[in-house]
């Protein structure tokens, strides 16, 4: 059947929800982002602009944030969408969702996660259409926080009347709505929704999506098949995909391959406590020892960048280019390393995606100059799991950090893996147990900056400190997109998070 308006095909693996408090994962998210809005969505630079609220303030310190929603707005049902409905929402991620740590500074959200209370104490609904919410601590970028699809709204009603039926055909306030229940292993299918009043679209755009699920090989054979819109290429297909859709490299835009910038950064982290790392020049011969060009070429398809920024460029644009041992100099590593007379270093990862190979490429540089890399204990490299839980036990010295943003700050990222506070035991990604009294008072005082300029001028001295001077933090390489965006639709850019805004999207 011909919809009107034309029928956008997004290839997408089985999502594990879709609903925005339970969501979790790159396809669970654009399913979610179709169907819901949540208060803000980020705009031109990453900075938030409004979607279900039109209007948001803070107090001095950046405690306390006001959110006023958008008037007349509803639900696809018809219902009112009301602060309430906000906080239900964001009490259930945190009591239930996979994403609970986005809210860690809302106040409550201790007593929430452990089960000792059922709503968040520091979010009111001071009247049907304006949300209060109080943090446990300054966040000037909360605004961009709340544009997550994670902290979306839920219709409280359509939720209790049939839990089940809901979490397969959710009533959303998102501009397009779930035309059926969502059918595991097959599709998902919403239609625009002509309720919607939370941003502009043209009159000529899609009439609905499809996302259709399978795996990345299926999904990629049936892009090219002409069968689908948009999909993500296999790391073995990219060649391929380049020569056969071609498009301007680091691209956001389709047709063709996709390839700009994503939020991720391959880290390694280094705690100064754990000899030999208190020594400066062993620390600068970690970093001058990795051969990022290499890495980038022979990982991942070759869709990766030597690494020249602790925070991933698809985050700022302005940290490219800061780290000054970002560099292969094998014979000044080594130098570094007889003047501190090491016999060489340690590293330590986790089992599964693909560490063992960047291992193998330090362990060479190490070796063709007579040094040693000792990883993971002399031992099998652990799951996840209890590879965290080594790493908040503390004493390792150089180790793999993963850093994957949630939402486009720099702020979010460097405060909870820089601060004092912010230790394993508190809750935080501080696993190096950094602590410097300039970092923290940077930290601090851009914390409650709601300008995003002057914020990120301060966080820029902070990255600098710790990449440059203490050198605690040694960039690896950064990631890229690998989508392909078929010639049928125009309008289409896939944002550094995979995602796209479906109300921009034409069909041909």
């Amino acid at each position: 059947m011909t919809v009107a308006g034309g029928t956008f095909r997004w290839a997408i693996g089985e999502p594990t929800s879709i609903l925005p408090p339970m969501a979790s994962t790159t396809d669970d998210f654009a399913v979610v982002d179709a169907l819901f809005d949540s208060l803000t969505t980020a705009g031109v630079a990453g900075r938030p602009a409004p979607s279900a609220a039109t209007e948001w303030s803070a107090n001095d310190d950046a405690t306390v944030w006001t959110f006023h929603l958008r008037p007349g707005a509803t639900f696809q049902d018809g219902t009112p969408v009301t602060a309430e409905a906000f906080v239900e929402a964001w009490s259930t991620l945190v009591a239930a969702g996979p994403m609970q740590h986005l809210l860690r500074d809302v106040v409550g959200h201790a007593a929430v996660a452990s089960g000792a209370a059922t709503t968040l104490s520091g979010m009111r609904a001071t009247s049907e259409d304006t949300l209060e919410v109080t943090l446990s601590r300054p966040r000037g970028d909360f605004p961009i926080l709340t544009s997550h699809p994670s902290l979306g709204p839920v219709q409280p009603s359509a939720v209790a009347a049939d839990p089940a039926a809901h979490a397969l055909q959710p009533v959303g306030n998102g501009p397009f709505r779930a035309s059926e229940p969502w059918v595991p292993g097959e599709f998902v299918r919403a239609a625009r929704w002509d309720g919607w009043t939370n941003g502009d679209r043209p009159e000529d755009g899609i009439g609905e999506v499809v996302f259709r699920i399978a795996d990345l090989d299926t999904n990629f054979l049936a892009f090219r098949q002409g069968r689908r819109d948009l999909a993500r290429v296999p790391p073995e297909a990219l060649e391929l995909a380049a020569e056969e859709y071609p498009a301007s490299p680091g691209s956001y835009t389709g047709p063709g391959l996709v390839t700009g910038a994503t939020p991720e950064t391959y880290l390694l982290a280094i705690d100064r406590s754990v000899e030999p790392y208190e020594e400066l020049e062993v620390r600068e011969a970690a970093s001058l020892f990795v051969d990022r060009q290499r890495i980038a070429a022979e990982n991942d398809g070759g869709n990766l960048d030597p690494a020249t920024s602790l925070l991933p460029p698809a985050i700022s644009r302005g940290s490219a280019g800061m780290c000054e041992l970002c560099t292969f100099n094998p014979s000044g590593a080594a130098d570094r390393l007889a003047d501190a007379g090491v016999p060489g270093l340690t590293l330590a990862f986790n089992a599964e995606g693909g560490h063992e190979r960047i291992r193998d490429v330090l362990r060479e540089a190490l070796s063709d100059r007579g040094y040693t890399l000792v990883s993971n204990w002399r031992g099998a490299a652990p799951t996840l799991v209890e590879y965290l839980d080594r790493l908040a036990s503390g004493g390792i010295g150089m180790f793999r950090l993963p850093l994957t943003a949630d939402v486009p700050s720099s702020l979010d990222i460097l405060y909870p893996l820089l601060h004092s506070s912010q230790t394993p035991d508190r809750g935080g990604l501080n696993y190096m147990r950094y602590q410097d009294p300039q970092v923290d008072a940077l930290l601090d005082q851009a914390a409650q900056i709601v300008d995003v300029d002057q914020r990120e001028a301060l966080l820029r001295r902070v990255e600098e400190i710790v990449v440059n001077r203490d050198q605690v933090i040694v960039p690896v390489v950064t990631s890229r997109l690998a989508v392909v965006v078929g010639e049928d639709v125009t309008g289409v850019r896939v944002d550094p998070f995979g995602g796209v805004d479906l109300t921009t999207v034409r069909a041909v």
